[in-house]
């Protein structure tokens, strides 16, 4: 507040805004850079899977995911392409269309519980990919949906 201002015991007040006895002057902005850090960081672990695709897609592919759909001795065909912009499309579809019913979830849930549950959605679809074959036709398109949902939680 600017100017004079009269507090309840009569006592003027200049420049200083107060709310309940709290003196804003006082506040650090230490814990607000913290929690920004900490969104930048989990938005990026979570659907910065999802939507890091076009650089994904190139370690996939030297990897070999979904390489035996090929003839022997072609890096790139139809099927693998296919395959692969599946897992994508569903991953980016479970974030974007799963909005409605994560966003009512997460007022049910509250912050912290839903943080959980993206946290442990991303935690399935990395542990599924970790374990499961690199050619399993279930395991990318599971973890990706995985991930799309995780990410919707925690945003």
């Amino acid at each position: 507040v600017t100017g004079a201002a009269t507090s309840e015991s009569g006592t003027a007040t200049r420049g200083v805004a107060k709310h309940a006895g709290f003196d804003k002057r006082c506040v650090s902005r230490t814990p607000a850079l913290v929690l920004l850090f900490f969104t930048l960081w989990q938005s990026f672990f979570t659907t910065g899977i999802v939507y890091g695709w076009p650089a994904l897609l190139l370690v996939l592919l030297a990897e070999g995911v979904y390489a035996s759909e090929c003839v022997p001795g072609m890096h790139q065909c139809h099927e693998r392409t296919v395959l692969l912009n599946l897992v994508f499309s569903l991953g980016a579809m479970a974030n974007v269309a799963g909005g409605v019913v994560i966003g009512s979830l997460v007022d049910r849930l509250g912050p912290k519980r839903s943080f959980v549950v993206g946290g442990a959605l991303t935690v399935v679809g990395s542990l599924t990919i970790a374990f499961v074959s690199i050619e399993s036709h279930f395991a990318w398109p599971v973890a990706f949906v995985a991930y799309g949902l995780g990410g919707g939680f925690v945003h």
